[in-house]
């Protein structure tokens, strides 16, 4: 089963990380190695620093003696530097380095400061336990139970999914995870309203065993829902589907209208459709827009009839206009998102008197001079004095609307106080 794949996997890696954490116990120290010369040290910090190695041995063992990681480098320049991709010397570890002779070591850290001693001479160390320097060969390194916090000690708790643990609690949680899938995998399915197995619709005759039939119900007295229930379809006595308006409203006209829903008595009357017909001709009154026929009469009764829209006085039929009171650079024709169907900029001697520009900025203010980047640009030559622009259908500027005159353009802005600004919005 997959499940075995599973844990064999999960195994296998705990098992490196634990090899690969008991490994990092054991540092680097020098063991056949002829120091020559004098030792050196290196401070490393966020910039990089270096120092000219002894030129008596091409071998360098170089200590991170602190426990902020650090990168070094070498080479033969003065300038010799190190970058936090460089070679990692973790905190409390060793590097060795076959770094010739005449050469800078460079050393960086990622953040905080820590120090390196640098030994150089010829040959090469060997592993030893305990870290300690000088001569000697390698041993077998021994980590008493509960000794490294980071691998734990055998009594450890395994561990339940929260907070902070330790590799042996780690190991123990998931055998324990492990165990239970496993026990849940094998036992048999408990009884219960779930549906196991397939599920599927039966397609061996389309429109019989794949059908899916809505339920739905009669009611003497229909329910009264609020918002989020859900309730079955209705249905009249007779078992068919009860429809109903969502609105409803009056009107008086001249002409007669009828309107056919299938709700008689007998529950029988246009039983299989919902029907509509409607010959509305409105003629005027306080509510409604006036529709009628030009001189207004009907032509001929039938067929297409000619119609004009009365005028009005009526202010949601009008644009507001927004204008600058005296001379000005620009003006904020909307203060939020509006539809903009025009504008027009009439410009003094002054503006007019070499080539300008008539910018429209999807803004609630004016930009500073510079560079500007506008929703629309139009530019004036020299000598003219108004323009203007309209639209059959409205700019739509989500943010807001600002005219802007300029005597440069049109993505950048010098702006000019010369000009009557007008523009026609609905916000």
């Amino acid at each position: 089963m997959k499940i075995w794949r599973y844990i064999a996997l999960l195994a296998s890696g705990l098992f490196s990380l634990g090899l690969m954490t008991a490994g990092a116990s054991a540092q680097t120290t020098p063991n056949g190695f002829s120091p020559c010369g004098s030792g050196i040290t290196l401070s490393a910090s966020s910039v990089t620093s270096n120092a000219l190695l002894n030129q008596c041995g091409s071998v360098a063992v170089i200590w991170n003696i602190g426990s902020q990681e650090a990168f070094v480098s070498y080479g033969p320049q003065s300038s010799q530097a190190a970058t936090t991709s460089s070679m990692s010397v973790p905190g409390g570890a060793a590097v060795v380095l076959q770094v010739g002779n005449g050469n800078y070591l460079a050393a960086i850290t990622s953040a905080s400061t820590t120090t390196l001693r640098v030994s150089v001479g010829n040959g090469f160390p060997a592993l030893a336990g305990g870290g300690t320097s000088g001569g000697g060969s390698g041993g077998a390194v021994t980590i008493a139970d509960g000794a490294d916090v980071a691998l734990g000690a055998k009594a450890d708790a395994a561990y339940a999914g929260s907070g902070a643990a330790t590799l042996i609690a780690i190991q123990k949680g998931a055998y324990s995870a492990l165990a239970s899938l496993l026990t849940a995998v094998q036992s048999s399915i408990p009884a219960g309203t779930n549906i196991i197995g397939q599920v599927g619709i039966d397609q061996t005759t389309p429109g019989t065993t794949n059908a899916v039939a809505p339920i739905a119900q009669y009611n003497t007295t229909l329910p009264t829902l609020t918002t989020g229930n859900f309730y079955n379809l209705q249905l009249s006595s007779v078992g068919r589907l009860l429809v109903g308006a969502g609105a409803s409203g009056s009107a008086t006209d001249t002409f007669s209208n009828t309107l056919y829903f299938g709700t008689g008595a007998s529950d029988t009357q246009n039983a299989t459709r919902l029907v509509a017909s409607a010959s509305f001709g409105l003629n005027g009154s306080t509510l409604w827009e006036r529709f009628r026929t030009i001189g207004g009469a009907t032509a001929g009764g039938v067929g297409t009839s000619a119609v004009a829209l009365a005028p009005t006085n009526a202010a949601p039929a009008g644009v507001p206009i927004s204008s600058t009171s005296a001379l000005a650079s620009n003006q904020v024709v909307c203060s939020a998102a509006c539809n903009l169907y025009s504008f027009e900029v009439s410009a003094d001697s002054t503006l007019s008197g070499t080539a300008w520009w008539v910018m429209i900025f999807n803004a609630t203010s004016a930009p500073a001079d510079g560079a500007v980047t506008p929703a629309k640009c139009y530019a004036v030559p020299s000598g003219t004095t108004s323009y203007s622009a309209a639209w059959p259908t409205p700019v739509r500027l989500g943010t807001g609307a600002t005219i802007v005159t300029s005597t440069t353009g049109c993505f950048s802005k010098t702006a000019s106080v010369h000009a009557f600004i007008s523009g026609d919005a609905q916000q």
